[in-house]
């Protein structure tokens, strides 16, 4: 079985970009729905300007933060930083590359859970998406 330490940061370091990721999306998600709400379609002109803005704000933020979340391990993402930890290639011991991490947690996002309770069970601790990008998880410091 793996280091339960090793785990307990990576799920540590999870937890931390999902709540980043989900705050960013609130950001882009709450102005957009208030702005809409509060408009007067009827009698303002420039309403369905705000309305427009306003979404695209908010689908923009909100897409981002996805696009940000899947690449997240490319440029190590705060809570990997945080904990410590970096993903690279399994072969060269560089950082993974773009592709890989997008193939990482793409899966990641396809699978959830079951994606995540993987390393529980393997001896190496690597994922499903760690396998298919061909990366493993590797303490920093």
């Amino acid at each position: 079985m793996t280091d339960e330490r090793h785990l307990a940061r990576r799920l540590a370091a999870t937890t931390v970009d999902s709540l980043l990721a989900n705050a960013v999306q609130l950001l882009g998600f709450v102005p957009a729905v208030l702005v809409a709400t509060g408009l007067d379609m009827d009698h303002d002109p420039t309403a369905p300007l705000y309305a427009v803005l306003a979404s695209v704000i908010g689908l923009g933020l909100g897409l981002g933060s996805v696009v940000a979340f899947v690449l997240r391990d490319r440029w190590r993402s705060p809570g990997k930083r945080w904990m410590g930890l970096d993903v690279v290639d399994i072969g060269t011991g560089a950082r993974c590359s773009l592709k890989q991490a997008a193939i990482r947690n793409g899966i990641y996002i396809a699978l959830g859970i079951v994606d995540a309770l993987v390393p529980v069970f393997r001896a190496d601790g690597r994922r499903l998406g760690d396998l298919a990008a061909g990366t493993r998880v590797v303490r920093v410091r």
